[in-house]
């Protein structure tokens, strides 16, 4: 059975990262990575041209989460959220320590050590001005939860997992998974959009 191919528009994570996400049918384009929640939210609505999805983790988890509530677009079908924060409170602690100490250094002191740090954890360089303007944008103006549309969460994190889980019990918009096989996962969940 053909099936037709579906445009998604992707969101970059915290780190201004792509999330490697690879599923057949469905065509994926980026939009720029911003530094705060609003302006993320407006670049979205300036590249979105139609997609039928919208795909974010992390921060761009919840630009997509805020754009999809704020502009209802007639051609968007679902939104799906990676990795996203439930809600602000759940900004892992030792991530904030972190963070915390970051904001009080130099800027390029708090990139040699962010860049270490993300090295110990087997990750890329990010630019550390641009994380801790996107980490205060989150405690600044969190989203709402407000899901108009079909929205599927997949979480590696537990405790997001069940946090989201409690939302999709009274969101009935919500689907609420755990990461097991994301490219699967989320090709079955546009097969029933």
């Amino acid at each position: 059975m053909y099936k037709r191919l579906c445009r998604a528009l992707g969101v970059p994570n915290l780190q201004g990262e792509r999330y490697p996400l690879s599923i057949s049918q469905v065509g994926v384009d980026w939009v720029s990575s911003e530094t705060t929640l609003p302006s993320q939210v407006h670049s979205i609505s300036e590249a979105h041209n139609g997609q039928e999805l919208l795909i974010g983790s992390s921060f761009g988890g919840l630009a997509a989460w805020m754009f999809a509530a704020e502009y209802h677009p007639p051609e968007l079908k679902g939104v799906i959220l990676i990795d996203v924060l439930p809600n602000v409170d759940l900004f892992p602690k030792r991530k904030a320590a972190v963070f915390a100490i970051l904001e009080k250094l130099p800027s390029q002191m708090a990139q040699v050590i962010y860049d270490a740090y993300r090295k110990r954890a087997g990750q890329e360089s990010a630019d550390v001005v641009a994380v801790l303007e996107r980490v205060q944008s989150i405690q600044r103006g969190f989203p709402k939860p407000c899901f108009s549309l079909p929205t599927m969460v997949v979480s590696s994190n537990r405790i997001f997992h069940q946090s989201w889980r409690e939302m999709a019990s009274v969101h009935q918009h919500v689907l609420a998974t755990e990461n097991r096989d994301l490219s699967r996962q989320v090709a079955e969940w546009i097969d029933c959009l």
